[in-house]
C-alpha cells in the first residue's frame, strides 16, 4: 500500500472493484493487514460487524486493543477485550499508534460513527469495517473455492448486504439449483432445460403482503402506513416470479418479505412451488417472529437454499409479554424441524421514512444510491418491480410520482430483458430526492411499535 494513499481509499477502490467482479490485488491487501498488524486496533462498535472483524482479525494475526460501543456497560468485554465507552476516543486522540476499525454493517451506519469519532477524536485514523469485511471474507472463501470447497449459505448472508455481487456466492447457489432440477429432471424421466440468456439482474425481495403483526415506527417497507389489509393470492406471486426469471439469467437472492410472510395463508404452497421454479438460487424468508409457523410451513422451510431471518425486537421493551413467547415459539419451532434460520436482535435501524423533498446535491445522491443498503433491497409486488422498500411505500402511499419502476407485465420477454438491465445500472431515483438517508441519517431504536392511531406504544416502564 503506498503511503500517500489513506487505508480507506486503497480499501475503497478494492471493494468497488469487487462489487464488479474485479479480484482484489492479493499485494495490496497484504500491504493493508501487515500495517493493522503494526497498528493499535479499537473497534467501534461491539455487534455483529465488530465481533465479525475480531473473528477475522485474529486469523489473520492482528490483534484488537480494546472495542468501543455506547452499550459498553451492558456489553463489558467480548473474549476478554474491554469494551469502552466512546469517550475513550478522545483519551487516545493524537497518538500515532491507534487506528479505529468501524464497526458497522452498513454505509449508513458508518457515517454515523465516523461522525462521533470526528466529534471525540478527530485525529485518529479509521477504517471502513464494511470494506474489510467483505475483502477479508472474499479473500478466505476464494482460497477455499479453488480447492472446491464453498462456504455455508448462512456464512455469505451473515456478512454483507449484497452477496448476490459475489461471484462465488453466484456460482454456488447456481450449481445447488441446477443440480437440484436435474435430479428432479431424471426422476421424471424429462430433458434438461436449456438455460437461455438474459439480463444480469439477479437479486428481489417478493413483498407478498401489506398485513404485518407488528406496527414499527420506523418500519422500512413502511407497512403501518399502508392502511392496506392486501395479501396477494399465491397465483399472482408465481405468476411474477414467473415472469422475472423468464428475463433473467439467474436470480441468486430471492427474498419473501412482507408485511409478515408467516401470517399469508398460502406461505406453505408459495415455498414449496417457489423452489421448483427454475433460475432461482438462495431464498431468503424474512420474519419478525410473531407468528409462530405450523408444522407443514417448517417442513417446506427445511431445504437446503432457504433460510429464515428471524428479527428479534424485543430489546428495549419494545413488544409485549405475548409477542415475545411467540419469537420464543417460533424459533423452537424452526429448531424441531431442523429450518436453517439465524435470529437477529437488531437494536438500531436509520430513519429512512420523511417524504419532504431536499436539496441534496446530485452527486451526493448518486454517490449516496451506489452504496445505499436499501438499494440492494430490490422490491417487487403486484407486477411492479421497485428499487427499494423506501420507494415502494412512498409511490403506494402517493408521497411521489411512480416513475423509475418496471412493470413487468407490460413487456414482452425480450423486452423486459431490456428494462432489466436499464433498472440495474441506475445511478439514481428520484424517491432519493426524498429519502431520509441522503440527507444525513438518523439512528432510531428498532422495531419501536405504534397503536392504532400511530402513537408511539410504552410496553412497560422504560429504563435508563
Amino acid at each position: 500500500m503506498s503511503t500517500a494513499q489513506p487505508i480507506n481509499t486503497v480499501l475503497g477502490q478494492m471493494y468497488a472493484g469487487l462489487l464488479d467482479s474485479r479480484d482484489p490485488d492479493p499485494a495490496a491487501l497484504d500491504a493493508i493487514i501487515d500495517t493493522l498488524r503494526q497498528r493499535e486496533i479499537i473497534i467501534y462498535g461491539a455487534g455483529r460487524t465488530g465481533r465479525m472483524l475480531k473473528d477475522l482479525f485474529g486469523a489473520l494475526g492482528v490483534t484488537v486493543a480494546a472495542f468501543v460501543d455506547r452499550n459498553h456497560a451492558r456489553i463489558g468485554q467480548i473474549d476478554g477485550i474491554a469494551v469502552e465507552r466512546p469517550g475513550y476516543l478522545t483519551a487516545q486522540n493524537g497518538r500515532p499508534e491507534p487506528m479505529v476499525v468501524l464497526g458497522a454493517g452498513t454505509m449508513q451506519l458508518t457515517e454515523l460513527i465516523e461522525a462521533d469519532i470526528l466529534k471525540l477524536a478527530p485525529n485518529l485514523e479509521r477504517a471502513n469495517g464494511v470494506f474489510l469485511v467483505y475483502l477479508l471474507h472474499y479473500q478466505s472463501c476464494k482460497a477455499k473455492a479453488e480447492h472446491g470447497e464453498y462456504p455455508p449459505l448462512k456464512h455469505c448472508i451473515s456478512y454483507h448486504v449484497k452477496p448476490y455481487k459475489c461471484p462465488i456466492f453466484c456460482r454456488h447457489v447456481e450449481e445447488m439449483a441446477e443440480a437440484e432440477l436435474a435430479e428432479h429432471a431424471r426422476a421424471a424421466d424429462l430433458p434438461p432445460e436449456p438455460t437461455p440468456e438474459g439480463s444480469t439482474f439477479n437479486d428481489v425481495g417478493y413483498m407478498l403482503g401489506e398485513v404485518c403483526t407488528l406496527k414499527c415506527e420506523h418500519c422500512h417497507e413502511g407497512v403501518p402506513y399502508l392502511g392496506s389489509n392486501e395479501r396477494l393470492p399465491k397465483e399472482t406471486v408465481l405468476r411474477d416470479i414467473r415472469k422475472l426469471t423468464s428475463a433473467s439469467r439467474f436470480i441468486h437472492r430471492l427474498d419473501l418479505v412482507g408485511g409478515e410472510p408467516f401470517s399469508h395463508p398460502q406461505i406453505t404452497e408459495i415455498v414449496q412451488e417457489l423452489v421448483t421454479v427454475p433460475k432461482i438460487g438462495y431464498i431468503g424468508v424474512f420474519t419478525s417472529g410473531t407468528s409462530v409457523p405450523g408444522d407443514a410451513l417448517c417442513e417446506a422451510l427445511r431445504h437446503d437454499r432457504i433460510i429464515v431471518t428471524v428479527s428479534d425486537y424485543s430489546h428495549d421493551n419494545n413488544l409485549t409479554d405475548k409477542q415475545v413467547d411467540k419469537i420464543k415459539r417460533t424459533v423452537d419451532q424452526l429448531k424441531a424441524h431442523d429450518v436453517n434460520f439465524v435470529v437477529y436482535p437488531d437494536r438500531y435501524w436509520v430513519d429512512i421514512n420523511g417524504y419532504e423533498k431536499g436539496n441534496v446535491p446530485q452527486e451526493r445522491l448518486e454517490e449516496h444510491f451506489s452504496n445505499c443498503f436499501l438499494a440492494a433491497c430490490h422490491r417487487i409486488y403486484d407486477g411492479t418491480l421497485y428499487h427499494c422498500p423506501y420507494q415502494a411505500g412512498g409511490i403506494k402511499m402517493g408521497k411521489f410520482d411512480k416513475v423509475d419502476v418496471v412493470d413487468i407485465h407490460d413487456h414482452t420477454p425480450a423486452q423486459l430483458v431490456a428494462e432489466l438491465n436499464k433498472f440495474e445500472h441506475t445511478k439514481m431515483i428520484d424517491a432519493c430526492r426524498y429519502c431520509n438517508l441522503p440527507k444525513g441519517p438518523t439512528e432510531v431504536t428498532a422495531g419501536r411499535q405504534l397503536d392504532r392511531k400511530h402513537k408511539v406504544i410504552r410496553i412497560h416502564a422504560e429504563t435508563t
